[in-house]
């Protein structure tokens, strides 16, 4: 376990992802027991309590993880889903997240991703995270930061502004 995150031997982080899934689905079913709120203030309080528990980490483990992973994580943002908008549990989940104005999981752990990547390429030349970025691939494995420099290879992340180091 390392600041969090908990990873197996081969990167695989379904014991993260389950611990999160079971502490993010119990938010969201603590949210569901709130009644009386209007769906603004159950859409923040999602946002407060129940997106950080999922997200948490997310650009490490995100762009490595299989959709049947992800799965669990969806059974939670539906169930918040539902509870902002008082839907019923046959409510599909694409279209619950749409009537409660949040976003999908995909594109909230996506947009988080990318900006974990744009914000490497702020960073100075001389820092670890930025040399690593520089690297270049030898291993059979492939680690979420060069998935993710293939992913946003168009948006020209290098032509981002540099982040003075301090010191």
């Amino acid at each position: 376990k390392i600041l969090g995150i908990t990873m197996d031997q081969g990167l695989r982080y379904k014991e993260h992802l389950a611990n999160k899934a079971k502490k993010a689905y119990k938010a969201a079913l603590a949210l569901k027991r709130l009644q009386g709120l209007s769906p603004s203030s159950m859409r923040q309080l999602f946002s407060a309590t129940v997106a950080p528990i999922m997200d948490y980490g997310s650009p490490i483990w995100y762009l490595v993880v299989s959709d049947k992973v992800l799965s669990t994580l969806n059974r939670t943002q539906r169930v918040a889903a539902q509870a902002i908008t008082g839907g019923f549990r046959t409510m599909g989940t694409n279209f619950a997240v749409i009537e409660a104005g949040i976003s999908s999981l995909q594109k909230r752990l996506l947009e988080q991703s990318l900006r974990f990547y744009i914000g490497i390429h702020k960073l100075d030349s001389s820092h670890i995270h930025a040399k690593l970025a520089k690297s270049k691939h030898k291993r059979r494995f492939t680690p979420p930061l060069r998935k993710a420099a293939v992913m946003f290879k168009k948006i020209g992340a290098t032509r981002a502004e540099k982040i003075p180091a301090v010191g």
